[in-house]
């Protein structure tokens, strides 16, 4: 079968396309990837024809590029309309090209959902987009939730990433869903460089180390990790990837020698930034409804990796972290993480106790059984042919 991935995001650095086709391909699927590139020269959207490797093998990717700035909410509406529509002139003009669409989020959901009865059709949430902002209005709230449960009652197999979310989609009726945690899909040689490492203890490192890649943005908690780690010289920040944060990023990089920023990487080149830390940290703002339902990559990755993570409570991150006891969950403030900074840097041996308890954590939520399950879902479409 022939999949068409859609996705809002650069597929080089996404994790959820790289997961998404890496299952297809070991299926005997041909994935297709449809991405967006938000930083780009171009003034007029058009498509750049690359190819991304996974699993060894090359797999096309047509790539948007639409510039646009990250996290500009309603602002930036006129921008999702205009990728809304052309997704759709895409999707129309190469029709014949794929046989199912694996659309993620509203947005691409809703140029996917006009080819719903044409073609396999899978939504998958990884992000319910009426509570990925703080400030939307209940009438336009109201809107896009509709909006959203009409895409779930219309998709042929609906896919969320935690079960905690059967709760934040309450009252739509999918034909079918599934839960695929959000845990990490690497190459084998990779897996293998990280097996050298992943057994050293946090505290052989000698100093406090954290790493964090992905959204740098304030309600990611950026702004407040990169002015309390300014204060402590015996302590490391390594950050990377993209966002409304990237010029402080830098600023602080520039400014301070125990802070670092290495840019947008590739998504395979996460893991030899976090195998040289001895802590990560997923703290996200719990006043924002999506991170009360969702769990980051991060936090599977330290799992896999056996690096203690710190993330916020009241948000399900912190059930995983307190039930498993792999890392610390702390109030949503720049004093609980200072203080936890505090506590950790003179004492790095409570980061081995943390670290010897993810010893078996990582099976009950690994890429292996996540694969299986995405497998399934394809394996039913065509069962049901």
């Amino acid at each position: 079968m022939n999949v068409l991935i859609i996705r809002n995001a650069e597929a080089s650095t996404n994790a959820n396309i790289r997961r998404v086709v890496s299952a297809l391909l070991s299926a005997g699927h041909k994935p297709i990837i449809l991405s967006r590139a938000r930083i780009c020269q171009e003034d007029e959207p058009v498509y750049m024809k690359k190819d991304i490797l996974i699993d060894g093998v090359r797999v096309d990717n047509f790539e948007l590029q639409l510039k646009g700035k990250t996290e500009k909410g309603l602002k930036n509406i006129t921008t999702v309309y205009t990728y809304i529509k052309t997704v759709t002139r895409w999707m129309m003009e190469n029709i014949d090209s794929f046989d199912a669409i694996h659309a993620f989020d509203l947005d691409s959901g809703l140029a996917a959902h006009k080819l719903a009865g044409k073609k396999y059709f899978i939504y998958h949430i990884a992000d319910f987009y009426a509570d990925s902002r703080a400030k939307i209005p209940k009438v336009l709230k109201d809107m896009i939730k509709k909006m959203e449960f009409d895409l779930i009652k219309n998709a042929d197999h609906t896919i969320i990433c935690t079960d905690e979310r059967r709760k934040q989609i309450e009252g739509s009726k999918p034909k079918k869903l599934s839960v695929v945690y959000n845990s990490p899909s690497i190459d084998k040689e990779i897996r293998e460089t990280l097996n050298e490492n992943i057994n050293k203890k946090p505290s052989e490192m000698k100093k406090l180390k954290l790493s964090y890649i992905g959204m740098l943005s304030k309600r990611r908690f950026i702004d407040t990790a990169l002015e309390v780690i300014s204060e402590f010289d015996d302590v490391e920040l390594t950050l990377a990837g993209s966002g409304d944060l990237v010029d402080m990023s830098k600023e602080y990089a520039d400014k301070y020698k125990n802070i670092h920023y290495l840019g947008q990487i590739p998504y395979e080149k996460t893991f030899d930034i976090y195998k040289d830390c001895n802590l990560m940290f997923a703290i996200y703002n719990p006043n924002i409804n999506n991170h009360k339902y969702s769990a980051a990559n991060k936090i599977y990755e330290a799992m896999l990796l056996k690096k203690p993570i710190v993330v916020a409570k009241n948000t399900s991150m912190d059930e995983i972290v307190d039930k498993h006891d792999i890392g610390f969950s702390i109030d949503y403030s720049k004093e609980s993480f200072r203080d936890l900074i505090e506590k950790l840097r003179n004492n790095l041996n409570i980061l081995d106790e943390k670290s010897d308890n993810m010893e078996a954590v990582y099976e009950d939520y690994s890429w292996e059984k996540m694969k299986e399950r995405l497998v399934n879902i394809y394996a039913e479409l065509g069962d049901e042919n």
